[in-house]
């Protein structure tokens, strides 16, 4: 059983002279704004959460980026979606994993619309980094989290096209895919279990 470990992610501040690290990857120029949370929709989930807002009230969703950071030590930009009301404004429906600072906080977030995603069978998109620190389990905790998604990535876009499977918001449903894409349930077990091994090292070298 591997032990899951969990970076203490923040808020982004806009302030902070890293900020264009990260958006050098995302695009040039990116609009960037702090957006108020509330509404506390199930974290993880979205997509489906601005498009059930969208579908009942208006408005539209935006796609972009979420840019939360480990304090001194990396930040890190996660695919996000925000509604926009039919006022205009914006509102992150989306409880942030892991974390209780919620309600009235606020989500700093990058508008980017050059990633598409099919909202009926969305695939996983790789976060991106802007590292702060010279840390070598930093770095491979980063590259098995890549190839770990890009192995999910795999899987869900070969299952899709298996009539056995049927991909929906909800995940996957199925024959267990262990037993119809070992290679790549291997490939994706493997990953799991090293980014946790090194991400135990980074959380005991930098936890405050």
């Amino acid at each position: 059983m591997v032990q899951l470990i969990v970076y203490p992610l923040e808020d982004f501040p806009l302030d902070h002279p890293a900020l264009q690290s990260i958006l050098s990857s995302i695009g040039d120029a990116p609009q960037v704004l702090l957006v108020l949370r509330k509404g506390n929709m199930p974290a993880g989930s979205c997509y489906t959460n601005v498009d059930k807002n969208v579908k009942n009230s208006g408005g539209s969703i935006i796609f972009g980026w979420m840019i939360e950071w480990f304090p001194g030590v990396f930040i890190n930009a996660m695919h996000h979606a925000v509604w926009q009301r039919p006022d205009g404004s914006f509102i992150d429906v989306t409880a942030p994993q892991n974390r209780i600072d919620t309600e009235g906080a606020e989500t700093t977030f990058v508008v980017d619309s050059t990633i598409s995603v099919n909202l009926d069978a969305p695939l996983p998109v790789t976060d991106r980094h802007a590292v702060l620190v010279k840390d070598k389990d930093l770095l491979e905790a980063i590259k098995y989290y890549r190839i770990n998604n890009n192995a999910r990535r795999e899987l869900l876009e070969t299952a899709a096209k298996d009539p056995r499977y049927v991909l929906s918001p909800a995940g996957l449903s199925g024959p267990p895919p262990n037993e119809t894409y070992p290679k790549i349930n291997s490939t994706m077990n493997d990953s799991f279990s090293k980014i946790h091994f090194y991400r135990r090292r980074v959380l005991r070298r930098y936890s405050k």
